[in-house]
């Protein structure tokens, strides 16, 4: 039986749409669950993975409201043992959800950050993609040790031809202030899986500065 670990309080269980959490453990040892609408008078007994229903629900179950917490949490727990790529991970979870339950899942940056922080409170090293399509630069590395932002674009794995910008607004904004750009690749010292690294630069009073770093 699946269980969910709220941020606060005690686990829930999820059984047939319905969301319980644990009340007391009976002598019995059975355990007694209740509904945790606090309006509803609804109780399951579980004694290992078999649940016996104590009292009705009075409110219809509501799926859709807790399926979305149960992905989360399963998320984490991929997160912790898997050392896929957080989008895949996230395609997985979305796969067998319906397009309801997806549309009021948290937005996918919010569960790259769940993903990439369950691996960081659990050591768990980056993972090495294999192609491209694979990579996800982590919410720590699209930002310059200032804070500013530095990813300024990212095609998508849906790009057979994916390719990612760097570059801060403050480059930008020079770019913008000065008449003069130069652009120079290079393929020698380009990362793995990229064939060029593209740069442009700017001359600014009187210096050679790159401001943007393009990988194809």
């Amino acid at each position: 039986m699946e269980k969910v670990t709220p941020s606060k309080g005690k686990d829930n269980i999820l059984p047939e749409g319905y969301c319980y959490r644990l009340d007391r453990v009976l002598k019995s040892g059975k355990e007694s669950w209740r509904c945790v609408d606090r309006k509803c008078k609804g109780r399951l007994y579980v004694i290992g993975d078999e649940c016996t229903s104590a009292s009705e629900h009075d409110h219809v179950p509501d799926p859709a409201k807790f399926v979305p917490r149960l992905s989360v949490m399963q998320l984490r727990r991929r997160a912790a043992t898997s050392n896929d790529p957080p989008r895949r991970l996230i395609q997985e979870a979305q796969l067998n959800l319906c397009p309801e339950v997806v549309a009021i899942l948290p937005k996918y940056q919010s569960l790259q950050r769940t993903v990439e922080r369950q691996r960081k409170a659990k050591g768990s090293p980056l993972s090495t993609p294999s192609y491209v399509g694979e990579i996800d630069i982590p919410q720590e590395l699209v930002c310059t040790c200032g804070g500013e932002h530095f990813l300024a674009y990212d095609s998508g794995s849906d790009d057979p031809d994916i390719y990612f910008i760097f570059a801060t607004p403050q480059n930008l904004k020079l770019m913008k202030e000065t008449k003069r750009w130069m652009g120079d690749g290079t393929f020698k010292i380009a990362p793995q899986l990229f064939y060029q690294l593209y740069v442009i630069h700017i001359i600014y009073k009187g210096i050679v500065l790159p401001v943007v770093y393009i990988l194809l």
